[in-house]
């Protein structure tokens, strides 16, 4: 079934694929407004769920606490999301491809540690320690790639394998191994809860002394 063009206010003959609605942009408040309604009546939400739900979290928010809405709350709140916000921009396009990157909350934590170990550790110039934490990314990234396109590994077991990896490097680099050097853990995680849970000799000879009663005095 084939669409008949119609011809223009010029005389000329419009083509049928401009004549599709989704095609026509709307412009004016007015017209924006006909077409996001006529949307939502044929069943395409779009955005507005995602509108409508942070609307009523800011509204609860502000109830339970009126310096929500505030200036340095609202700049606290974007400066937190700023990550989320470039990480995703990131994965959006793997999706698109088809694909899934599920390394990317630990590339980003490896290129974090990067840049706090050769920027205090290693001493290096800030504008060389953002290159090597933007390379790294790049180099896992060239990795992933090759075995993808090679050897035809699915991304699914390839950027499980790289979360693996770049957790087991991030633990495995200077600073966390100086912090476990640093800590001393106390309770050994083999053991039973209640064993320990259990409270010192010490602990339990100074709630003694706290709670002990008082003898009466004599007469």
């Amino acid at each position: 079934m084939t669409q008949t063009p119609t011809p223009t206010k010029e005389g000329s003959v419009a083509p049928a694929d401009l004549q599709d609605e989704r095609l026509i942009r709307p412009t004016g408040v007015r017209e924006n407004l006909a077409a996001q309604i006529k949307r939502v009546r044929t069943g395409d939400l779009g955005s507005l769920p995602v509108v409508i739900g942070l609307v009523i979290i800011c509204a609860v928010f502000q109830v339970l606490d009126n310096v929500f809405l505030g200036a340095e709350n609202l700049s606290f709140l974007l400066l937190n999301a700023s990550f989320y916000g470039v990480v995703s921009v990131g994965i959006v396009l793997v999706l698109l491809l088809g694909q899934i990157d599920l390394s990317v909350g630990s590339m980003s934590g490896f290129a974090a540690a990067i840049y706090g170990i050769t920027l205090t550790q290693a001493h290096w110039p800030e504008w060389l320690v953002i290159v090597a934490a933007i390379a790294a990314g790049c180099l896992v990234g060239l990795l992933y790639g090759f075995l993808f396109v090679r050897f035809s590994v699915p991304s699914f077991v390839i950027t499980l394998a790289g979360l693996l990896a770049l957790l087991g490097a991030q633990f495995s680099s200077p600073s966390s191994s100086t912090c476990r050097r640093g800590s001393r853990t106390r309770w050994s995680s083999s053991r039973p809860v209640a064993t320990r849970l259990r409270p010192s000799r010490r602990h339990a000879a100074a709630r003694r002394r706290v709670f002990r009663p008082r003898e009466p005095q004599g007469s």
